[in-house]
């Protein structure tokens, strides 16, 4: 049994498994723990090095290289009760260089890390499914599905403004408390073309129900109706409410989880609130495939 008060040098980290849901420890603190192998890291230069991650207020693919970027956001004070759901979703602006042209967005190998007891506790990782966006030159509407264990984005080439670039459901249970944790989303950036920038944010929801059948599942997340795009026209949800948001289940919308440094209204409404735009931090070596 794991002691959230007094966490002992040993403990390690707590995961959550992405086969079962199940909370398990691991002393392995890597961030790739349920990988058969972790990637390897080497600067642009082809040497091996230790990444250092610096701000930036975008994060800027200029090769087909997949870059790493993270970016964080802090859990309110107040708890949050065994059994309701905790939605994080994340949408960008993403700035394609030949805005003309056709091109797919992946976003992979993506962990939210979340620091208990404000900051003093163990971290508790949880795996978020892969992303896909698709700036499609044969579509004439925003659309946001569930596919082949991925999300899938799509919006018509020359799209501009904030789209859904991933969420997890995370189901709290009974001797977890995300109260005041600190937390980061971190994943792998990598596009068809060799040029596009991106600001992206995420925030965090409480549910008090949220998908039908087992969390996290195909099923599941296909039930959401999660909103492709921020605006009130263009996709199937003629609405103001914010990329991510899942429409299916607002009615179980209880209030945010995140406290954000860009809460807007809308923002904070369905998706929680968001951190500041472009708050990231853009790691300068690269994720060899």
């Amino acid at each position: 049994m794991f002691d959230f008060s007094h966490p002992q040098q040993n403990d390690g980290v707590l995961l959550m498994n992405p086969s079962t849901g199940e909370i398990v420890q691991q002393d392995n603190h890597s961030p790739f723990p349920f990988f058969d192998s972790s990637p390897s890291i080497s600067s642009p230069t082809g040497s091996t090095g230790n990444p250092s991650l610096g701000t930036t207020g975008t994060c800027t693919d200029t090769d087909t290289n997949p870059d790493v970027c993270a970016t964080s956001n802090d859990f309110g004070k107040s708890s949050i009760s065994p059994g309701d759901t905790v939605w994080f979703s994340a949408s960008a602006d993403i700035t394609p260089k030949e805005s003309a042209s056709p091109l797919t967005v992946h976003y992979t190998g993506q962990w939210i890390n979340l620091q208990l007891q404000g900051g003093n506790g163990l971290p508790l990782q949880i795996p978020a499914p892969n992303s896909e966006v698709i700036f499609s030159s044969s579509a004439t509407t925003a659309t946001t599905t569930f596919t082949g264990g991925q999300w899938v984005t799509t919006v018509p080439v020359g799209f501009q403004g904030n789209l859904f670039i991933g969420g997890v459901a995370y189901k709290v249970p009974t001797g977890v408390s995300l109260a005041g944790a600190k937390v980061d989303w971190t994943g792998i950036f990598s596009g068809t073309t060799n040029s596009f920038t991106l600001q992206w944010q995420w925030g965090a929801a409480i549910y008090s129900g949220l998908g039908t059948g087992t969390t996290g599942s195909s099923a599941y997340y296909t039930a959401l109706g999660v909103k492709p795009i921020d605006a009130n026209s263009g996709s199937a949800y003629a609405n103001n409410n914010p990329a991510g948001t899942p429409e299916n289940f607002v009615a179980d919308f209880l209030s945010s989880a995140t406290t954000g440094s860009h809460p807007g209204p809308s923002a904070v409404q369905y998706t929680g609130a968001y951190n500041r735009p472009g708050d990231a931090y853009y790691q300068a070596y690269l994720l060899n495939q």
